[in-house]
């Protein structure tokens, strides 16, 4: 059986994810497939943060773009607002793929199981 892998672009935004949200949407004429801010997460954030957008993603066609607000933990700067996303429905295989690129990258989220119900890795 062949596995199915998945990359799509994930756009970072420092606080104004729900404005991008509107403008690809129009300009693509996308439809809007999830959104979740960080005020429905179980985690806990900053009261500031709660209506920012924890997990936002747009179908265009066949393709999907994820948006989010920067976490205020973290430092957001242009250029580096840009990541590709790797979805594997298969773990092991998603596993091996991410310890794979950690041999030469820096872990910024450990892979593992989060409260969303999917696991989830990030790395640079």
């Amino acid at each position: 059986m062949a596995s199915s892998i998945q990359i799509n672009v994930y756009l970072y935004f420092n606080g104004n994810a729900n404005e991008a949200i509107e403008y690809y949407k129009g300009i693509f004429n996308g439809t809007l497939i999830f959104i979740k801010s960080f005020g429905e997460s179980p985690e806990p954030y900053d009261e500031d943060m709660k209506d920012k957008i924890m997990h936002a993603m747009l179908e265009i066609d066949d393709t999907f773009i994820m948006i989010s607000d920067y976490p205020k933990d973290r430092i957001f700067s242009v250029g580096s607002n840009v990541v590709i996303n790797v979805a594997l429905k298969e773990i092991e295989r998603a596993t091996n793929i991410y310890n794979a690129l950690s041999n030469d990258g820096s872990i910024q989220v450990p892979f593992s199981k989060q409260s969303w119900g999917s696991h989830f890795g990030e790395l640079t």
